[in-house]
């Protein structure tokens, strides 16, 4: 049996808004009830089989990843990601081609990419390799 999507949550809410809009536009009947209790059966029904699909992490991407605890409850994959962005971002807004050229000679590569991200490492070792203060030697 296929699990019920997010679209079809969403048409049952909608269906239980127009039954709501009817009964207060017209006097209440046992039938308007009666289609409006079957409205909300259905869903309520929709509503935990697309929380049931999500997973324990609540993720739509990575429905069976463990949380991260640092986050308060996100998925893992999904905070390191956002991690990951964030701080190449930041890195690359915030710190100048040179500096992370410099950063490269004194510390080396890898803590270069720790620090600012493999993407403005890369940059800056375009813009800094044949400027003579850096040197940057190319690896074979």
């Amino acid at each position: 049996m296929k699990t019920p999507e997010v679209p079809d949550l969403g048409h049952a809410l909608r269906a239980l808004g127009e039954a709501g809009d009817r009964l207060l536009a017209f006097e209440v009947s046992r039938e308007q009830l009666d289609e409006l209790l079957a409205d909300l059966d259905a869903a309520r029904k929709t509503l935990l089989a697309v929380r049931a699909g999500l997973g324990p992490s609540g993720c739509r991407r990575h429905p069976h990843v463990p949380l991260d605890p640092t986050t308060g409850g996100e998925c893992l994959l999904c905070a390191q990601n956002r991690r990951r962005g964030l701080t190449t971002a930041a890195a690359v807004e915030e710190a100048p081609l040179s500096v992370i050229c410099q950063a490269i000679v004194t510390d080396g590569h890898e803590a270069a990419v720790a620090r600012f991200g493999a993407r403005a490492v890369t940059r800056a070792i375009l813009h800094c390799r044949n400027d003579p203060e850096f040197l940057l030697e190319e690896s074979a």
